[in-house]
């Protein structure tokens, strides 16, 4: 069963060099790791934090739209989803506020 969730972690969860990658292309930041996220001005951080968030709620809102069809058969695939949107999310705000997750 150990095997089975850390393998289901490393599927869902967020490849922070990508993700870096991602921010520098999509926001023009010019960092080179997440531990410099202190030296972007707080504006842009809680602007990005607020992108990431809505983002988050837009997928969840067509996952739940998605799966609301399957009535309670869907309920626990729903829940699963939910909370791999939901972990994906806070990590992407702990990388975005300078906190490498891993460490």
């Amino acid at each position: 069963m150990k095997t089975g969730l850390l393998r289901a972690y490393r599927g869902v969860g967020v490849k922070p060099d990508k993700y870096l990658k991602h921010l520098r292309r999509a926001y023009g930041l010019h960092i080179t790791s997440f531990r410099e996220m202190n030296t972007v001005p707080l504006p842009v951080v809680d602007y990005l934090a607020e992108k990431t968030i809505r983002a988050s709620m837009k997928m969840a809102m067509l996952e739940g739209a998605g799966t609301g069809f399957g009535g309670m058969l869907s309920i626990l695939p729903d829940v699963g989803i939910l909370g791999g949107i939901t972990w994906r999310m806070i990590q992407r705000l702990s990388l975005v506020h300078g906190f490498e997750y891993a460490s």
